[in-house]
């Protein structure tokens, strides 16, 4: 009987962590060196006045914005991009990496509330295409698909979110997050 408790949450978590790679399967030309770049824009701390992150299960119905901040890490000794969220709604914890095998960056966000975001970004330059699958403590899945710019000579984010349900755009909003260190 012991065995089998030590065995189920390692189980449990291989399972989540496969999950998390196979959720999209398309087809990307984005390079390790795109993707480097990408990791280096991110660095820093950022804010935004917005309705709501695509870490909280209430995206988009939420009637009022609220500050938030993003800090950035670029870890470039592995390639490895950890974020954090502090919002007045809770926040988060996130970490991006490149996918070599399938060429493409691969994030896993831990949002409010248990909820978990799984993205697959790619592109290069001041548009990104991000997808994303949400998966909130229930098990219930929302999907997303998002245009990641950075403008303002890389001092601003704009992010525009798109929900989907059955490949229909149910609801949309605009993110804008400024540079502040």
């Amino acid at each position: 009987m012991h065995a089998v408790k030590s065995i189920f949450p390692t189980t449990l978590l291989l399972s989540v962590l496969v999950l998390g790679q196979q959720v999209f399967a398309e087809d990307s030309t984005t390079s390790r060196e795109q993707a480097n770049a990408y990791f280096a824009m991110h660095e820093g701390r950022w804010s935004g006045k917005v309705q709501s992150t695509i870490g909280e299960a209430e995206i988009n119905k939420v009637d009022e914005e609220a500050l938030n901040y993003l800090d950035f890490d670029y870890v470039k000794n592995n390639g490895l991009l950890m974020m954090r969220n502090y919002s007045p709604r809770g926040g988060g914890r996130g970490f991006s990496h490149y996918d070599s095998i399938n060429k493409l960056i691969r994030s896993v966000n831990h949002g409010v509330g248990g909820v978990v975001t799984y993205h697959e970004i790619t592109g290069a330059g001041k548009d990104w295409a991000r997808t994303s699958r949400q998966v909130l403590p229930d098990g219930t899945t929302k999907e997303f698909e998002s245009t990641i710019k950075f403008v303002d000579n890389n001092q601003a984010i704009e992010i525009e979110i798109h929900q989907l349900k059955d490949g229909k755009v149910i609801s949309s909003q605009t993110n804008i997050w400024r540079r502040i260190e």
